[in-house]
């Protein structure tokens, strides 16, 4: 399916986006649909990793990256299309693609970037030895069930330094002229792209930003915190110091010390971890935080989104499910019973 963001209307206090699709034109008023739609859908096999520095992006005329699609024909030029050179090809980038990158939101956060609100309605910073995070307020219980460590660490990047800050803003300010656009903040990303690649040019249609480093001095009122963000848990990050407040929350939950150690992570890992798949997309939760919180949810039965683990409650459930299905979880289980000789563990079945 080919959808493609053709621009905002303004009527009355609110923002509407028109989308074409294989069907013809669509109106949306509730513009957290644009986290899952809006650009082309399918068929993007390209896969690339690498960083870029947003330095380096132009701006390319929108005609260039829907040329090549049919029922893109006649699209308008009021969705801004990005394009940067990696290993010797380019990668034409549409706005909304590198929106979902930079913001990986929930539908009801993402709708905050199109109106003209502060980011401090969505979130506020909060610190820890020089290490920030964010809280969001208005989305309690939904918040430790269903954000992921991107979204609350593109929040604070975003929320400590200028140009995140501007990039948030420019959204609303480009959407309230019609126009699908974000200013490019001052920074390198180390990025994950799908695309669809016709000859030496990429249209990507996804962009999953996994590290992030800052160029730019911090807010005056936090002038110590790291210029780097890991978005992904497993990813490696783009200096050897990056904001470490996921760390410090891991450390000192009470539940931390039941997790396991690195050399018993070593000796039970082959027992759990599976072969990532040659094609296709990459487990986006590591073996070892998966047993992690099941064993943490073994020794304590502790509600499932209050386990120190960086997933989210509703996924832990299903590797829970899955665990037990394939005999993962009785293999970590006994082998771990094993080397901590019945102690803790028992004590608490």
């Amino acid at each position: 399916m080919v959808e493609w963001l053709d621009g905002f209307e303004v009527g009355g206090r609110n923002l509407f986006a028109n989308v074409i699709t294989c069907n013809g034109g669509e109106q949306l008023s509730s513009l957290g649909e644009l986290r899952a739609r809006g650009i082309p859908q399918g068929g993007a096999k390209a896969k690339r990793a690498f960083v870029t520095n947003f330095g380096d992006w132009t701006t390319v005329p929108t005609a260039r990256y829907t040329d090549v699609f049919d029922e893109l024909t006649g699209a308008s030029s009021s969705h801004a299309v990005y394009a940067f050179r990696q290993g010797g090809c380019e990668y034409l980038v549409p706005a909304l693609v590198l929106l979902r990158g930079l913001f990986p939101l929930i539908p009801d956060g993402f709708e905050y970037a199109f109106f003209p609100r502060g980011l401090e309605v969505l979130c506020l910073p909060v610190g820890r030895n020089g290490h920030w995070s964010v809280v969001l307020p208005n989305f309690t219980g939904v918040y430790r069930a269903r954000f992921r460590r991107p979204t609350v660490e593109a929040l604070s990047w975003a929320s400590l330094f200028p140009s995140g800050k501007r990039a948030w803003r420019s959204v609303y300010a480009h959407a309230s002229l019609g126009k699908v656009d974000v200013d490019l903040p001052d920074a390198s990303v180390s990025v994950l792209v799908y695309g669809h690649r016709i000859g030496r040019t990429v249209r990507v249609t996804e962009l999953i930003v996994n590290a992030l480093e800052v160029h730019e001095a911090p807010f005056a009122y936090v002038s110590s915190v790291a210029t780097s963000f890991t978005f992904n848990w497993l990813s490696t990050p783009l200096t050897a110091t990056p904001n470490a407040f996921f760390e410090q929350v891991d450390t000192q939950h009470k539940h931390a010390h039941l997790k396991l150690s690195d050399e018993e992570w070593e000796a039970v890992r082959k027992y759990v971890e599976v072969v990532p798949p040659s094609r296709g997309r990459i487990p986006r939760d590591g073996a070892r935080d998966v047993a992690d919180g099941l064993l943490v949810r073994a020794l304590t039965n502790c509600p499932w989104q209050d386990i120190p683990v960086p997933i989210s409650g509703e996924a832990l459930t299903q590797h829970w499910r899955r665990w037990r299905e394939d005999g993962r979880w009785v293999r970590l289980y006994e082998k771990v019973d094993r080397l901590r000789s019945g102690k803790e563990w028992q004590k608490t079945q």
